[in-house]
């Protein structure tokens, strides 16, 4: 399970134009490298509360299966923790 929030939802998005990381590139490879794991059952929650803050639409993420909308990426990631799962932040 993944939950990206703040600068983490870059990372699933179709493309940056007009994000505040206009310009970054993302890897490429990294889209396949997440088909794959979507295929061994990792599923990505993108934080609704970031879109709404960036007044960035729900529309710009990438439109793959396991993409799956949350109201709050941090409660998200507080309710996984009780439920056994770890927090690793990463960048």
């Amino acid at each position: 399970m993944i939950v990206a929030h703040s600068a983490g939802i870059k990372f699933f998005l179709k493309d940056l134009a007009d994000t505040p990381w206009s310009q970054e590139q993302i890897d490429p490879q990294l889209v396949e490298r997440m088909q794959t794991l979507s295929s061994h059952g990792v599923e990505v929650y993108l934080c609704k509360f970031t879109f709404s803050t960036l007044n960035l639409s729900h529309a710009k993420a990438r439109p793959d299966e396991y993409i799956t909308f949350v109201p709050s990426g941090i409660a998200a990631a507080a309710a996984l923790q009780a439920q056994g799962f770890s927090y690793l932040k990463v960048g």
